[in-house]
């Protein structure tokens, strides 16, 4: 739940400055080039404006430091857990991190307990159906989908 707050937020500051016509001219955002953007813009006519613009940053810095604050004690409580080094493997992978790797092992528990890699699918219905998706072809009315 947490996760998705500061991506709720991000995009109502973006929508907030397009509203008032301030842009941001480079290519990519929530950078530090960004941010540094984004605090220089000190001043908006009214002060109803100015308090809702310091209040949509003071909100995701608060959920980022709240994320970060669970990160560390994800990390901190891994020291002391058995599935550390499983948890150290998952994150050698790339874009898995120690929330993502705790997280999935926690869920799995043991995997020893699996002989082969298909004995994790059956519980795992979501990724067939996402698989499935992807295959459909362009113009395929719903009817047409309902009829396999």
């Amino acid at each position: 739940m947490i996760r998705s707050c500061p991506y709720r937020n991000l995009p109502q500051l973006l929508s907030f400055l397009l509203r008032h016509g301030l842009r941001y001219q480079r290519l990519t955002y929530w950078t530090k080039i960004h941010w540094r953007w984004i605090n220089e813009l000190r001043k908006f006519p009214y002060v109803h404006q100015q308090t809702a613009f310091e209040e949509m940053k003071r909100a995701i810095r608060q959920t980022e430091a709240r994320i970060e604050v669970l990160d560390q004690a994800i990390g901190e409580s891994l020291l002391s857990w058995r599935y550390a080094l499983v948890v150290d493997a998952l994150r050698a992978l790339r874009g898995v991190n120690t929330t993502i790797a705790a997280t999935l092992v926690a869920e799995i528990g043991d995997m020893q307990r699996f002989s082969n890699p298909r004995q994790l699918r059956p519980g795992w219905d979501w990724c067939q159906a996402n698989i499935q998706v992807g295959r459909r072809h362009v113009g395929e009315g719903s009817r047409a989908r309902a009829m396999r």
